[in-house]
């Protein structure tokens, strides 16, 4: 099935804000005629507007015990969208998570969304930046804009200064005046075509280093969120992607980034990931081997499950279980990842959507479980972009919520629940138009399902459009205490589609915990092995001693057997047994079971438990892998590796490799029983050792691991002698300046080369620092002309060799270090009291500054206000804030800043700061 455009939307609104929008798209944005709504048409876009007037966030209290409630908000939704942070309300959150941020050197993923990846290069160019180091997406955005709405005014800070405006500035006031914590999520679906190349051993470790620069530079982002779409398979057409690298390099990545973090002082930061929800993406990124690298949270992205665009038929959009007509939904994929993945339940946050996703010319032949056809269309309605309307369009011109009278639906539609899938939508049957989406019910039910399952928190796509009603449902439906009414939610969240008749059912499809908070049932979920003839527990307890009238156990659904092989015991009662009445079991038999629990007073509560009875499973076994026990370089002879495993219970079985030294390629056969080595990018080194390590997996998940080694002899004769050459900086040296070189030679292992450098001067030996091997340093004490030599050796022994000389001139006192510039009386002298406007320039203690911004502060080295606009050289001052690439002279000698210091953050002391020679002022 298609799945490209599953995320498309997301980044879709920032080129319908920014007025970026491809031609491609033109029929998908066209609006309806003024008195044609597209809620009525279903064609068009509302643009109904985020509107601050209308939030209704409650208050609850605060409770560590219960999971959190994440929301993912964009640098785009406050343009033609209206979105207005507010400080207050994105409070209500406990962590906000700012998207999305890209790397330098990204290419376009997805043609239609081109927008991001030109405006990355437009940055990455303007700062400097290099490939693979982590660049905003919208410079105004997130770092100059104001937001009265957020107590945040307007500036020019540049990119890693501090105090930023815009949107990072509204996370910086989020985090320092409240408990919210702050992530930042990198890539997205447009964004991920180089997190391939990204996370590969050359690359990763300038990704990185940035990630650390960008913390230093806002220490008040806790939370690192990577939102690969996705690793080892396609996302968007244009993606590149290793089905047979991705997982490997992704969790060595997760495992340096966690290391960095530790090594900068920054164990507090959590490193969060983006999942998509389907089987296969799950499959592909191996996230198992993700949290063993040291990933504290998966955003489970359990939404998307429907688009028009590219689904077969009516489904839905993010429903909580599946139904009869479709396998997806968000139980199948956290079961999944708990129960065959093993993967702590803790770690994962469920997903609910703040948007919908639209059909038109829908005919639909089941309500519950839903069944039905739609016709791909152009201009399908939607909010600010075809087929998707947003949570605050939704609720103004489609379904009203009300406190007394619950969710009122509007012009013609109906709601309707799938009782199967727990999930709610829309349908005007007049106009035939479908809308897929959660309600507050429906996230209600996901929160109950997040805490009874032991989830690590639930989250949204995004909290933008949210007026507080869903987030009111999400903190209700995980337990959280109402401290301050500004809605009551109860009618709201209790209400289902027309379809449900029964309150009861409705009750239990959207209480999955605590159906009567009087009459609380609880049942546990149990793993245990199959045994013939056993009769197997089922248990059920109640919260309180109020008199129970009637217990009845039902099957609800089973697998690895028939449904009338699983007798329930008649003389039912908190305390039951089953059976499985079946001669041959030959696969786990996964069973869920619901008990209802009728009391004295004749209100019902119910419970599901689910059982997982593993047969005798077996595990393979490998008897052998074949492979040479040496290897000539340069024979031409295949070099594999051939496990045999067998399996008494599994036809089928899985195997995956990996293979050490890391820079032994593989041709073919890592998924297979027989590996093969790409001979043609073999190293050719004296000799040395090839070990290929191997798991089988079979059908149950059980393993068997074995390993081989292969010893290569290496060619002298097919080696090229090294070839050494190195570039010297700085250019223009002076006496006194530190001269570094660095080496750009050449070999076939260029990494393992040994470096000689050696320094004369008049024939008189220089100290030269070369413990770096790859790069080397001298002082250069006098003027005159130095002869520096390199020789590098390569694995053979064999050498090359390189001589240059270098020259260095004799150090003038420069005209920058008398204070005074001679073009200062040309400009308005400063005046005490006047108000400055940012661009405006004036003279000051014969020096020329430039107002940043709105100020009447004094101009000096030390206001943050003023820029010195002077060709002067001053020493380091600690009450003064530096930018990126500003430079001082300390302690004799000349430092640049390689990204923003901080008062007190000292030359030769703090990391930011780079010995770039001898001081320019004596």
């Amino acid at each position: 099935m298609k799945q490209t455009n599953m995320r498309l939307n997301k980044v879709v609104r920032a080129m319908i804000v920014t007025g970026c929008i491809a031609g491609a798209m033109a029929s998908t944005i066209t609006s309806a005629n003024a008195d044609e709504h597209p809620w009525v048409t279903g064609h068009g876009l509302t643009k109904t507007k985020i509107d601050s007037s209308k939030e209704r966030y409650n208050t609850y209290k605060s409770d560590e015990s219960l999971p959190p409630v994440s929301a993912y908000l964009s640098n785009w939704a406050h343009y033609q969208q209206g979105y207005k942070p507010s400080i207050e309300a994105l409070s209500k959150y406990d962590t906000v998570i700012l998207s999305f941020f890209g790397l330098c050197g990204t290419e376009i993923g997805d043609p239609a969304i081109p927008n991001a990846v030109q405006k990355l290069k437009e940055h990455c160019g303007k700062f400097n930046a290099k490939k693979f180091e982590i660049m905003t997406t919208d410079f105004w955005a997130d770092l100059q804009v104001g937001f009265p709405s957020a107590g945040i005014s307007s500036g020019s800070k540049q990119w890693l200064e501090p105090n930023p405006s815009g949107m990072l500035g509204v996370m910086k006031k989020l985090a320092d005046e409240t408990d919210t914590k702050v992530a930042v999520s990198i890539f997205g679906w447009s964004l991920s075509n180089i997190a391939s190349d990204a996370v590969k051993p050359e690359n990763r470790k300038v990704f990185i280093a940035s990630l650390i620069r960008f913390l230093e530079a806002y220490p008040f982002v806790s939370q690192l969120d990577i939102d690969w779409e996705y690793p080892g398979i396609q996302g968007a057409s244009e993606n590149v992607f290793d089905p047979d690298n991705d997982a490997r390099n992704y969790a060595e990545f997760i495992t340096e980034l966690r290391s960095a973090l530790n090594n900068a002082h920054r164990e507090d930061v959590k490193i969060g990931i983006a999942s998509g929800a389907p089987q296969d993406k799950i499959d592909a990124a191996e996230l198992q081997n993700l949290i063993t690298a040291g990933v504290d949270t998966i955003h489970l992205m359990t939404y998307d499950f429907f688009g028009e665009s590219w689904a077969e038929g009516l489904a839905h959009h993010t429903n909580l279980m599946s139904n009869a007509s479709r396998d997806w939904s968000s139980d199948a994929s956290i079961d999944y990842m708990i129960n065959e993945l093993h993967i702590d339940p803790k770690r994962i946050q469920i997903g609910y959507a703040n948007y919908s996703r639209n059909a038109i010319n829908a005919n639909i032949t089941s309500k519950s479980p839903l069944e039905g056809s739609f016709t791909k269309g152009e201009n399908v309605m939607g909010t600010f972009e075809g087929a998707s309307s947003q949570i605050n369009d939704i609720f103004t011109n489609y379904l009203k919520p009300h406190e007394n009278n619950g969710l009122i639906p509007q012009n013609g539609y109906h709601l309707f629940t799938d009782a199967e899938a727990n999930a709610d939508y829309l349908y005007n049957k007049d106009n035939q138009v479908f809308v897929s989406f959660d309600t507050p019910r429906t996230v209600y039910a996901k929160a109950q399902y997040a805490r009874k399952h032991n989830l690590g928190g639930i989250f949204n796509w995004m909290g933008d459009p949210d007026e507080g009603l869903m987030l009111n449902a999400a903190r209700e439906g995980l337990g959280y205490t109402r401290e301050n009414t500004v809605i009551d939610m109860d009618k709201i969240i209790n209400t289902c589609g027309e379809n449900i008749i029964s309150p009861d059912e409705c009750h239990d499809l959207t209480h999955l915990i605590d159906s009567d908070p009087g009459h609380a049932v609880h049942a546990e979920d149990v793993t245990t092995e199959y045994q013939p003839g056993r009769h197997y527990e089922l248990l059920a307890t109640v919260d309180d001693n109020t008199e129970i009238k009637n217990v009845e156990w039902s099957l609800e659904a089973v697998s690895g057997v028939d449904a009338k092989d699983v007798v329930i015991a008649a003389n039912q009662g908190l305390s039951s047994s089953f059976e499985i009445k079946v001669a041959d079991v030959v696969e786990n038999i996964n069973a869920s079971f619901k008990v209802t629990v009728t009391f004295a007073d004749n209100k019902t509560s119910s419970a599901t438990m689910k059982y997982k009875l593993k047969v005798d499973e077996s595990i393979p076994v490998i008897t052998d892998i074949v492979n040479p026990d040496e290897y000539i370089y340069g024979s031409g002879e295949a070099f594999n590796f051939n496990v045999i495993a067998e399996d008494s219970q599994s036809k089928q079985l899985n195997y995956q490799w990996q293979v050490t030294p890391s820079d032994t390629a593989i041709s073919s056969g890592i998924n297979g029983s027989n590996l093969a080595i790409d001979i043609e990018k073999l190293a050719n080194r004296p000799s040395y050792d090839v070990t290929a390590s191997v798991t089988v997996t079979n059908h149950f998940g059980n393993t068997a691991e074995s390993s081989a080694t292969t010893k290569v002899k290496g060619d002298p004769s097919l080696n090229q002698p090294p070839v050494a050459s190195f570039d010297v900086s700085p250019e223009n040296a002076q006496q006194g300046d530190v001269i570094e070189m660095t080496s750009t030679s050449k070999d076939e292992l260029v990494d393992e080369l040994q470096y000689q450098w050696h320094v004369t001067f008049n024939g008189t030996d220089i100290t030269v620092d070369q413990k770096r091997g790859v790069t080397a340093s001298f002082k250069a004490q006098d003027a005159g002309e130095y002869q520096v030599n390199l020789q590098v050796t390569d694995v053979f022994g064999v050498t090359g060799e390189y001589t240059q000389d270098v020259e260095v001139s004799e150090r003038l006192i420069p005209e920058q270090c008398d204070g005074i510039d001679p073009d200062a009386d040309q400009y308005p002298a400063w005046v005490q009291g006047n108000t400055y406007l940012g661009d405006d320039v004036v003279s000051h203690n014969s020096l020329v500054y430039k107002a940043k911004y709105w100020t009447q502060t004094e101009p000096s080295a030390t206001a943050v206000e003023w820029t010195l606009m002077s060709n002067e050289v001053l020493p380091w001052n600690a009450d003064a804030i530096y930018s990126t690439n500003d430079e001082v002279d300390h302690n004799g000698r000349h430092w640049q800043a390689q990204y923003y210091a901080e008062k007190g953050d000292e030359p030769g002391v703090a990391p930011m700061w780079k010995d770039v020679g001898e001081a320019v002022c004596p």
